[in-house]
């Protein structure tokens, strides 16, 4: 998802860019835009304090959330001609500025 290398904004971009990869609709984006910021909280717990106990169904939520991005990406027609993460970039570029 951060593959243009912009250290600028990363959790919001993350989320950003996650949720117009996998979601058509503005109710849907909005719901995986809050769902990954409760994931990156808690990664953030993890790497900044190094505890957190994490649940099974946060476990189960990040591995379908990583699972359809990576399907999307390997297998969408849009995704098969890309060779650098700039042009991943630019294409998430575009499809928030429509």
């Amino acid at each position: 998802m951060l593959a243009d290398a912009d250290p600028i904004e990363l959790t919001y971009r993350l989320r950003v860019r996650t949720a117009h990869l996998l979601a058509e609709q503005i109710e849907s984006r909005r719901d995986l835009f809050s769902k990954l910021g409760h994931l990156y909280g808690i990664r953030s717990k993890i790497v900044h304090s190094g505890r957190y106990q994490v649940t099974d169904a946060d476990l189960a939520l990040l591995r379908n959330i990583t699972k359809a991005a990576l399907i999307r990406v390997c297998t969408g027609s849009e995704f098969l001609s890309m060779r650098t993460g700039k042009e991943l970039g630019e294409w998430f570029q575009d499809r928030v500025l429509q």
